[in-house]
């Protein structure tokens, strides 16, 4: 190590000849493009330009019988105007009374987006140009009950099936919702939305019949097709 040291500095290991050689490895990472106005001096990024000093502000409802009603929970969040902070876009969630605030916007038009699971995901083009005050209104998506019986075949017929493990992975306020049967082998899940809706069925000592799929585990799959409330019963036997 010391003779490459002595080879770079011309024999020498004296301190003044050292910070040359640093001298010259910081110009030649200049002459490179290496220049230290490439590095960033703040962990705040926009997309067309620099952070702002503007405020875009209001509160977010939803049509009802009764009238509207505030959103909670509603994600909105800077479309065009990319806005980050550590890499992340600037988003708000809405409060109790629907209310929402993002700051640091710099002039520009934009376009917002506003969603929440069980709403349609709203666009919205905006225009910045001050601190700015715009309300959105969301549209509920209506929603169904998916209900059945499990049953086993048996000799002599149909018998409930108590325990079994029912998934349903957009069931729900939330998606991903687990149910069991009951004594009379019943399940039911709220908030389904219209369409085919996959089912993942699981006891131990059971298979699904005619499943669309079975996994390794032996959970079965079938495939529920959602109009409107429907019952959707599931047969098994055993294994």
């Amino acid at each position: 190590m010391t003779s490459k040291l002595q080879l770079l500095i011309g024999g020498t290991t004296s301190r003044q000849p050292l910070r040359v050689v640093v001298a010259l490895v910081t110009l030649i990472g200049t002459s490179a493009g290496c220049s230290t106005a490439s590095i960033p001096t703040s962990p705040f990024v926009t997309g067309p330009g620099p952070l702002g000093i503007y405020t875009l502000s209001g509160v977010v409802v939803a049509p009802t019988p009764s009238g509207l009603v505030p959103v909670e929970g509603a994600r909105v969040e800077m479309g065009g105007l990319r806005a980050y902070v550590g890499g992340f876009p600037l988003f708000a969630i809405t409060d109790a009374t629907g209310f929402f605030s993002i700051s640091m916007l710099s002039a520009a038009t934009t376009s917002v987006w506003v969603f929440k699971r069980g709403y349609e995901t709203g666009t919205w083009n905006v225009t910045i140009d001050g601190d700015t005050r715009l309300d959105f209104q969301l549209l509920a998506i209506r929603t169904y009950t998916l209900f059945g019986i499990v049953s086993e075949i048996t000799p002599t017929g149909l018998a409930p099936v108590e325990g079994v493990e029912v998934y349903c992975d957009s069931c729900g306020e939330f998606g991903h919702t687990f149910t069991y049967t009951d004594a009379k082998g019943a399940y039911s899940f709220s908030g389904v939305y219209g369409g085919l809706t996959p089912l993942l069925i699981r006891k131990t000592g059971f298979q699904v019949v005619d499943p669309a799929r079975t996994l390794p585990d032996g959970t079965g799959t079938r495939n529920a097709t959602v109009n409107g409330d429907t019952r959707f019963d599931i047969a098994l036997v055993r294994r």
